[in-house]
């Protein structure tokens, strides 16, 4: 996501916070002055705000950790006004292991609301009672832990609804890809997400309430996106890297400019380069192809090619399935990987060998 700032990395996982997180203030503000809060009431309106982001901080990262345990890595975990998205690198392989990722989240819930409990229940300033009317209820102190409570059971109702991209959406998946194939369950659980999308755009266009309709667009659309992962994978489910892989490829060297790349550029023979160092032989990283363009547009073609490598050395072998490659160009962002074998670069696998399988479906 773009326009996002970074917050921390906690265990190895950066955690973003999304320019539009600003809106959320803005909006809690609103509704602050039209129920009567006075300045002192919206203050701990917005606190309250940031101990219910922190526990979605943590139901994201108990998506996250537990995702690590199957070998499946978090990319970032990214907050915003509609709540916190872990995003892993791709699903993992067992319908099993999917479900317990996807249960994680909505545990850590669970979790925060048993702690809760005990110190709400023995404590004499607090009661699971909260009487109080709105314009005044944030201003007790004795009142947000019990709200929390009650929050977070909300956050684990909510987040269970079979609709992508909600935890239950994932469990649903889960369950109906251990009977059949993952990409007929994902169909399923995408139709009845885009139903309680539309039912939840057309109860927030009917009852007035503009943070349910932009949650029913939300889940309609993200619905989709997830049929479009799932149809990628199961496309190059199966497939070898070595059926896609490239044996000819350039040679490009570090002191070499951008502009000398133009021939196999604009022809489109080759569009993304593995980069090695002046003498030819240590490779050094990748030069993408949206660099090149923009090298081209910006007049900036004489620029040396050592500028603009992208220096993660990443390498796939021959056997390795194109799935994992393709997550793996992903992840790290390139067009273009080498293929070794032993301790020899035999090939490239690119964008184009990608596009090739694709096609074939």
């Amino acid at each position: 996501m773009r326009g996002s700032l970074k917050l921390a990395t906690i265990s190895g996982i950066p955690v973003l916070l999304h320019w539009s997180f600003g809106l959320l203030f803005v909006w809690l503000g609103y509704v602050g002055l039209s129920e009567g809060m006075d300045a002192v009431g919206i203050l701990w309106f917005f606190f309250f705000a940031l101990l219910l982001f922190l526990c979605v901080v943590i139901h994201e990262f108990g998506h996250a950790l537990t995702a690590r345990k199957f070998g499946v890595n978090t990319k970032d975990i990214i907050l915003s006004p509609l709540g916190g998205l872990a995003r892993l690198n791709r699903l993992p392989d067992k319908p099993v292991h999917e479900f317990l990722i996807a249960i994680a989240g909505p545990a850590t819930n669970v979790a925060i609301a048993i702690l809760l409990f005990p110190v709400i229940y023995f404590s004499g300033s607090m009661s699971f009672a909260i009487t109080d009317t709105a314009d005044v209820v944030f201003t007790k102190p004795s009142n947000l832990l019990p709200l929390l409570f009650y929050t977070n059971i909300t956050l684990v109702i909510f987040n269970m609804i079979p609709a992508f991209p909600m935890d239950g959406g994932r469990v649903l998946r889960s369950l109906l890809a251990m009977g059949m194939d993952r990409l007929k369950a994902t169909r399923i659980a995408v139709i009845i997400g885009q139903l309680f999308g539309m039912t939840f755009l057309l109860g927030g266009i009917f009852l007035g309430e503009l943070i349910l309709g932009l949650i029913g667009v939300f889940v309609f659309f993200m619905a989709t996106a997830e049929l479009r992962s799932a149809q990628t994978e199961s496309v190059l489910h199966g497939k070898k890297v070595s059926d896609y892989m490239r044996r000819n490829f350039s040679i490009i060297r570090e002191d070499q400019r951008v502009g000398e790349l133009a021939a196999y550029f604009m022809t489109g023979m080759e569009t993304s380069f593995l980069v090695f160092e002046e003498n030819g032989y240590k490779y050094m990283g990748v030069l993408n192809s949206a660099k090149i363009e923009e090298a081209f547009k910006t007049g900036t073609s004489e620029k040396p090619i050592a500028e603009l490598v992208d220096r993660k050395i990443t390498f796939i072998t021959p056997a390795q399935s194109l799935k994992d490659a393709f997550f793996k160009m992903m992840e790290d962002n390139v067009d273009i990987l080498p293929v070794l074998s032993g301790r020899e670069i035999i090939g490239v696998l690119d964008k184009r060998g990608l596009e090739m399988a694709f096609r074939q479906g």
